[in-house]
């Protein structure tokens, strides 16, 4: 149902039973379709892929079905033995528990509670605080100069911190709060360009998105950064969006890179 990189030695899954909850780490995003899916673990800097029926289990999960329903599910919809079907799913889960991508924890009165009354969702990243300061409007000459100046700081971050701390770094990085030139939007994708062109190393995807978000936030444009995945061929993705269009990439991108998170 998955496959994924070992994480070191197993340790046993907590009971289901009692007051207890499981439910996906807030680290973790997941996108599902219905051939399959992908889960990011930003913490770690690594992609899982689940097939078709592990996509439908953790769908189920994530909605706050118990294994017995998952299992019931399943074994209607399969036509298979409802305690083959629950132990299948019971491996299933306590795998995605070993590799740190659902979380098992004690619950309080209160937390039960609340638990019970509201229905679980996948995790997501907050968006950008707003800045303080303003920025003059750029002459090209100088974009393409901040614009390989970010590419810098982008690599530097990948290599001395990882990819968490860019991560979150661009998921706070603030939006500055003046209106931007008309052709903002252009003439940052335009730099990006002209920088990648000009920077010793190779630029992908994410240090390009990752740039051409910040300065555009730098400029009062409200960028996100989207990272996505396909699990066939099994690849990710990351492009930026403004308003919802994309702007760095081919439209169509979005129809065949299913989201994971939107920074």
């Amino acid at each position: 149902m998955i496959a994924a990189p070992r994480t070191g030695a197993s340790r046993t899954s907590a009971s289901m039973t009692g007051a207890t909850e499981r439910r996906v780490s807030p680290r973790v995003r997941v996108c599902l379709t219905g051939d399959g899916g992908v889960l990011m673990d930003v913490e770690r800097d690594r992609m899982y892929s689940v097939d078709r029926i592990g996509a439908s289990i953790l769908t189920r999960f994530a909605a706050g079905q118990p294994l017995e329903t998952i299992a019931l599910d399943l074994s209607n919809a399969y036509e298979a033995p409802v305690s083959v079907v629950r132990n299948d799913v019971r491996q299933f889960l306590d795998r995605l528990e070993r590799d740190g991508l659902i979380e098992h924890r004690e619950m309080t009165a209160d937390a039960e509670r609340t638990a019970s009354a509201t229905t679980a969702t996948m995790p997501s990243t907050p968006g950008p605080r707003p800045a303080s300061r303003p920025l003059p409007a750029p002459s090209r000459r100088r974009l393409v100069g901040h614009a390989v100046w970010r590419l810098l700081r982008v690599d530097l971050a990948l290599r001395l911190k990882g990819f968490t701390h860019l991560y979150h770094a661009i998921a706070q990085h603030p939006i500055g709060p003046v209106t931007a030139p008309d052709r903002i939007v252009i003439d940052v994708r335009e730099a990006v360009d002209r920088a990648c062109a000009i920077y010793p190393r190779q630029a992908l995807c994410l240090q390009r998105s990752a740039a051409a978000t910040w300065l555009l936030r730098d400029y009062g444009v409200p960028a996100t950064l989207v990272v996505g995945a396909r699990k066939h061929p099994f690849r990710a993705h990351a492009w930026v969006e403004v308003d919802g269009t994309v702007v760095n990439d081919k439209r169509g991108v979005k129809d065949y890179y299913q989201e994971l998170d939107r920074l």
